[in-house]
């Protein structure tokens, strides 16, 4: 097989497994020179087994690439220069504070305030519970819990405007471990939230820390949505 690739790791653009279609793999090559696609193997000269179109790929560490992102952050670059250096960072892994950073500037892009200091308590409280509620229907959660998350945020200025409500949640979101897998659960984690915020805040409280976790939830919440939407593409 005149195409049969001879590098450690490649890129298979098109090539056969077992007579089916493989593409866009990665592959590791085998002590016997064949190449390890997943839990397959694709064998040189084996009727079925081929590697139509490849390319050789460097294993960076994330870490570097990373370094490299960083370094060059805020540096004016000619737009050649910064169109090659954004095809490569393209590549890298999305982690989990990539995806809070993307919820976060949605419910920064969001109108508001959503709650003002004409609103009392009561009418503060009907919001959070209205948006929760409507949460349960919506096959676009991310937008009533970013519509959450901004509105615990408009309350927390108003019991400090010198603080960014949304930055200080923002900041709490990324201690929150983990968001349940299930549906079920998210929702009944977020509820006992918002009963224990509303708690306080009905019986004269100013309930700073529970707005702010609320708050922190949601944004957890949506970052983990787009983190599941990001892997289904």
């Amino acid at each position: 097989m005149t195409n049969w690739p001879n590098k450690e790791l490649i890129h298979i653009i098109r090539g056969e497994i077992g007579g089916k279609l493989i593409a866009n793999q990665v592959a590791a090559r085998t002590e016997r020179g064949n190449y390890a696609v997943g839990n397959r193997i694709c064998l040189s000269g084996h009727e079925g087994d081929s590697i139509d179109e490849w390319e050789e790929v460097a294993a960076v560490p994330t870490h570097k690439l990373k370094h490299l992102r960083d370094m060059l952050l805020g540096v004016e670059l000619h737009w050649r220069q910064y169109a090659a250096l954004q095809e490569v960072l393209t590549y890298l892994p999305r982690g989990k504070d990539e995806f809070l950073s993307q919820a976060a500037s949605l419910a920064r892009d969001l109108e508001g305030p959503r709650i003002t200091q004409d609103d009392n308590t009561s009418r503060r409280l009907a919001i959070l519970f209205e948006v929760t509620s409507s949460l349960h229907a919506s096959p676009t959660k991310e937008v009533e819990l970013t519509e959450l998350a901004c509105t615990c945020a408009d309350w927390l200025y108003l019991i400090n405007p010198n603080r960014s409500g949304l930055d200080d949640i923002e900041a709490a979101a990324k201690e929150i471990d983990s968001i349940p897998d299930d549906y079920e659960k998210r929702y009944m984690s977020l509820t006992r939230l918002l009963t224990q915020t509303a708690t306080p805040l009905s019986e004269g409280g100013h309930g700073r820390d529970e707005l702010l976790g609320l708050g922190a939830y949601a944004l957890a919440w949506t970052s983990r949505i787009l983190e599941e939407n990001d892997n289904n593409e």
